[in-house]
């Protein structure tokens, strides 16, 4: 039977360098979506792909200490899209500047109450 989630990422950009790793925080925003599925797994997987627009491994991201949260992080571009291998080679060299898109994603399962 398919449940009802919300998921809601939070987002932090950096500024990314090769050599020196984050610099500077230049972005926040937080994204949500409903969606109805069979579990967890599948609501976070099908928010990355219809909502964030970005790669996303579940088994790989790092969750806290009750499993409340998880975190993702990918490297983007200024449009805040996947970098193709030419950026990525640039970026490498110093001479294209990429973003490091740090995630925080909760869900929460959304269930109707009654009113009595």
């Amino acid at each position: 039977m398919k449940k009802q989630f919300k998921v809601t990422t939070h987002h932090i950009v950096f500024i990314d360098s090769y050599e020196q790793g984050e610099g500077k925080q230049v972005n926040f925003y937080t994204l949500d979506s409903i969606i109805k599925t069979d579990n967890i797994q599948l609501a976070v997987e099908n928010h990355f792909k219809n909502t964030v627009y970005l790669p996303f491994e579940f088994n790989k991201a790092d969750k806290n200490e009750d499993n409340t949260v998880m975190y993702w992080s990918n490297l983007v571009d200024a449009d805040n899209s996947e970098p193709n291998t030419s950026e990525i080679e640039a970026w490498k060299k110093g001479q294209e500047e990429l973003y490091s898109n740090n995630i925080e994603i909760m869900v929460s399962e959304i269930v109707p109450l009654k009113f009595d």
